[in-house]
């Protein structure tokens, strides 16, 4: 090979990646990302537990309550990234809704864990990370409507609990007029 020989590159250099690319990007990570918070949230909620009987669990707990609200604000960033592509309706605009305030209630958690030290702080934060829970709840199941349809779940459930699995049914509810 003379010195004057180029060698070509193994791969073509690639288009400019801009913002608007880079906010595409990072939102469809949601599906990847939504699962942390929730696996997060499940040790809180146990760690909140053992804190009840060893106090030495305490640091513990802090730390994960922090990862706790910094995934679920990962999460809730990420999904209204996601919702600017293609999404649209008001499934998406619940499951935005409780997701969003679910990430706040994280934040609220592990805000009372690192620096609430009275015993009212510590009420609060059992109560904002149940409440958490419950609207992490009923997020994932907005969530699971949009991936897989409004009666994914409702069509398989028990004839007593489907009615209660779908938004469907309080639609129709809200569509009547009142006598």
């Amino acid at each position: 090979m003379q010195a004057t020989d180029t060698v070509a590159p193994i791969v073509d250099p690639a288009p400019v990646f801009g913002a608007e690319q880079w906010l595409e990007f990072l939102g469809h990570l949601h599906p990847m990302v939504l699962h942390t918070p929730i696996g997060l949230l499940a040790a809180v909620l146990l760690m909140e537990l053992v804190s009840l009987f060893s106090p030495g669990a305490v640091p513990a707990r802090r730390t994960i309550a922090a990862a706790f609200a910094l995934s679920a604000a990962t999460a809730a960033a990420t999904g209204w990234l996601l919702a600017r592509d293609d999404y649209s309706g008001s499934l998406v605009d619940d499951h935005r809704m409780f997701g969003t305030i679910a990430a706040v209630l994280a934040g609220a958690v592990a805000a009372l864990d690192l620096f609430g030290r009275s015993g009212l702080a510590a009420a609060g934060r059992r109560l904002f990370v149940l409440a958490a829970a419950a609207l992490i709840g009923v997020a994932g199941h907005h969530g699971g409507m949009i991936t897989h349809g409004r009666s994914f779940l409702s069509s398989v459930a028990p004839p007593w609990l489907a009615p209660y699995l779908t938004v469907e049914r309080a639609e129709r509810a809200s569509e009547r007029t009142p006598p």
